[in-house]
């Protein structure tokens, strides 16, 4: 079975007109896709959508967020459900983890986080 991804495009009158006339798979930004089953958030639709969540968030800071930028586990009972997490460093949205049985794992592409890690590196000297 393929991947599937839920896709949000703005409305526009002429869409479904200029979608026929041009050859392409899709339009939009992905903010779902599959993934063993479960759907799981893009760090794209995190990153439009994740501001207004108000559960699953966990902010991270100092040692944890290094950990979780180098994408290695934080360990720890955490105020988190199971499943997949939205995560923050000062409110700002980084991207994706999952929390559940050994703790708090990042989902984070890794191209992602190396602006970060090398502020954070800068920043610690």
């Amino acid at each position: 079975m393929g991947e599937r991804k839920i896709w949000t495009v703005r409305d526009h009158p002429e869409l479904e007109r200029i979608m026929k006339q041009l050859k392409f798979e899709s339009a939009g930004i992905p903010l779902l896709r599959t993934k063993n089953s479960m759907w799981k958030p893009t760090t794209t639709g995190l990153h439009l959508f994740g501001l207004h969540a108000t559960r699953n968030v966990i902010d991270l800071e100092g040692e944890a967020l290094q950990a979780f930028l180098k994408r290695e586990v934080i360990d720890g009972s955490l105020p988190l459900e199971p499943g997949f997490v939205i995560v923050r460093c000062e409110g700002k949205v980084l991207g994706c983890g999952i929390y559940g049985k050994g703790g708090l794992r990042s989902q984070l592409p890794e191209k992602r986080g190396k602006p970060f890690r090398g502020k954070l590196y800068a920043e610690n000297l």
